[in-house]
């Protein structure tokens, strides 16, 4: 089994920091948020507060949007082409996407991408908040060893460190440099 990261593994650049530009320039109404959105990176980057709290912050650009499943569909349309080639010549029936990105906001490209399995972040758009955990570092791999218990990680591909546990579960592990190149990765590295 071929287990992925998302954002800037398979897909150039980042969902949710595409998504937020998205927002603000479709809803200018959110452009009166602007310092609220910079006083949060700012605490957030200086571990004033929580990276769930940083997001939900973040997420005040869904409060103009009345339809996201149809805002979402319309971020995707433009968005489609940041699939990697390198993900689609390899890409198998059974390959699990783990990513940190809520469900509401990547579920319908990997539906797009005919990927049947994947875990993510919950998020509840109403409320702008996350349920539970966001799916980061250790948590990934706590998720993927609940829904499956017996699988045995073939590959593993990320572009962060951050995935550590999963690398180190994978028998071969890949890093995706910021230019897009899949690298083979040890423990040594």
């Amino acid at each position: 089994m071929n287990v992925y990261d998302f954002d800037k593994t398979i897909c150039k650049d980042d969902t949710e920091e595409d998504f937020f530009r998205y927002a603000l320039w479709h809803y200018p109404s959110n452009f009166l948020h602007l310092f609220y959105f910079a006083k949060a990176n700012i605490l957030y980057h200086h571990k004033k507060i929580s990276e769930t709290e940083w997001r939900h912050r973040l997420y005040l650009v869904l409060k103009p949007i009345k339809d996201i499943d149809q805002v979402v569909l319309k971020f995707w349309k433009k968005r489609k082409k940041k699939i990697l080639s390198w993900y689609k010549k390899q890409q198998k029936p059974d390959d699990v996407i783990i990513s940190a990105t809520p469900r509401f906001l990547l579920e319908p490209m990997l539906i797009a991408l005919n990927i049947k399995h994947y875990i993510l972040s919950e998020f509840d758009v109403k409320a702008r908040q996350f349920i539970g955990p966001i799916n980061v570092e250790g948590e990934k791999l706590r998720r993927f060893k609940k829904l499956y218990p017996n699988a045995v990680i073939d590959n593993f591909y990320t572009d962060s460190l951050r995935d550590t546990p999963l690398l180190l579960a994978a028998k071969n592990a890949f890093l995706v440099n910021k230019k897009y190149q899949v690298i083979p990765w040890n423990n040594k590295n």
